[in-house]
């Protein structure tokens, strides 16, 4: 079998898999969502899961539901379903050692899609971060608040819905104004960040990253580069 056939197998096998799951949360059959992803035996393997499953089948979940298609508690039980895989797969491979620095992930003002900014940070405290993660819709006053106590290397946003970006750039803002968090790392994330490709330049953001896997590969970067006089606790 040649590497061109190889790459065309797993692709077919991720469509597959992504129809199968997308299948599953229309039907609200949790037992069934759960056996699609019980192929997944690392984390590698789960971080690539939720890019090449979950995500598109979130985002055809959104679109049906815009589309009239499926109604808002089939989107909402859909969410849940993707919820609960999550959390069963970041059962299996959970580690309490923290070889990296500390972050927090967490959804900005009137975000309430939670699952993107959930399976970042399970996927960043499955590399070793010290992980914080506030949820959705969280007021700018508590980001802020835990910022300062936490200090975290790295603040993640996530952003689904457009109409949220100015909640994100009132977060960095304000973050930006106080001297003692002024300088930390602001990496923003969430479908509306993809629809609108560069703004996150414009809100005052450090990056971005289109989908999970960027988004671990950006904090790796990120970690390499960190001077030593920052690592330490």
């Amino acid at each position: 079998m040649t590497t061109r056939d190889t790459e065309e197998n797993g692709s077919n096998s991720w469509t597959f898999q992504q129809e199968s799951f997308y299948n599953a949360l229309i039907a609200g059959d949790f037992s069934s969502c759960l056996a699609v992803a019980d192929n997944v035996d690392s984390t590698s393997q789960m971080i690539s899961f939720y890019r090449q499953v979950v995500q598109p089948s979130m985002y055809n979940i959104g679109e049906a539901w815009m589309m009239g298609n499926i109604s808002i508690s089939q989107e909402h039980l859909a969410s849940s379903l993707s919820g609960r895989v999550a959390s069963t797969l970041h059962a299996r491979f959970i580690s309490p050692s923290h070889t990296k620095g500390r972050v927090i992930v967490s959804g900005v003002p009137s975000e309430y899609h939670e699952l993107g900014a959930w399976v970042i940070a399970d996927a960043l405290e499955l590399e070793g971060w010290e992980v914080r993660y506030l949820g959705a819709n969280v007021p700018v006053s508590v980001i802020l608040n835990r910022t300062m106590q936490f200090r975290p290397h790295l603040l993640a946003l996530s952003i689904t819905m457009p109409a949220n970006i100015e909640s994100a750039r009132q977060v960095i803002s304000e973050i930006r104004q106080l001297e003692p968090i002024a300088a930390t790392t602001v990496l923003v994330g969430g479908n509306a960040m993809n629809i609108h490709q560069g703004i996150w330049q414009n809100i005052g953001a450090d990056g971005y990253a289109e989908d999970i896997e960027k988004a671990v590969v950006f904090t790796r970067q990120f970690w390499e580069r960190l001077p030593e006089s920052k690592l330490l606790p």
